[in-house]
């Protein structure tokens, strides 16, 4: 499955963000629970090999994991999984940022901040617009940086994006996003990688609240 890393979000999700969202929710449950290609292809109205093709790319970027003679089954996220990942992201994508310096385009740079905006009126949802991480790795052009995205972006995606139901996160969002973008726009090499590793770094509340509540990997397998 492609990641929609860095994008902004689908106005229909395809069927293998629907999958990805089914299997996530379950991880998030705290289940370590087998699931079967012939019942989620009826639940999703395709054919078992579409499904069996989606298991298959889903194994390697943590929802699922194959065992052998038996199938395949969710694998419970742990906060561990999240802190590595927000760990090697914040690497690469700081990285990615220098190597892209120089090959970064106002026009398109400018486009990305009116995007963002805090609510103009009580009840209004604030406006993020994601697509500066993909911006800065696809114009870093180090293939090996893409691919990790790629292969593990697109999980976290619908974790994030979640996080972006949340008003309060949400304005945070668009607040490290400006700052990002007009550290940029101002030459401030120093003060965008700052703002960037300070966005990268963000608490994840409403993560953190899921994982409060889920039930631990030990505790679903006692009650399987």
């Amino acid at each position: 499955m492609a990641s929609t890393y860095g994008k902004a979000r689908p106005e229909g999700p395809d069927l293998a963000t629907r999958v990805a969202r089914y299997l996530v929710e379950k991880s998030l449950r705290g289940e370590r629970s087998f699931v079967r290609e012939v019942a989620t292809a009826k639940q999703f109205g395709v054919s078992t090999t579409m499904i069996r093709e989606l298991f298959q790319r889903l194994v390697g970027q943590g929802a699922l994991e194959h065992v052998p003679r038996r199938g395949w089954r969710v694998r419970p996220l742990e906060q561990k999984d999240l802190d590595d990942f927000i760990e090697a992201r914040e690497a690469l994508e700081r990285r990615a940022l220098q190597l892209a310096w120089d090959r970064l385009e106002a026009e398109r740079l400018r486009t990305m901040l009116a995007g963002n905006g805090v609510p103009c009126r009580s009840g209004c949802p604030a406006r993020i617009d994601n697509r500066l991480h993909r911006y800065f790795i696809e114009r870093a052009g180090n293939r090996y940086i893409s691919d990790f995205f790629e292969r593990h972006g697109s999980y976290f995606d619908l974790l994030f994006m979640w996080e972006g139901d949340d008003p309060k996160a949400a304005v945070e969002t668009v607040g490290q996003h400006e700052r990002i973008l007009r550290a940029v726009l101002a030459g401030d090499r120093e003060g965008a990688d700052q703002a960037l590793r300070d966005h990268l770094r963000y608490r994840h509340p409403v993560l953190t609240k899921l994982f409060k509540y889920a039930p631990t990997a030990n505790e679903s397998s006692r009650g399987s």
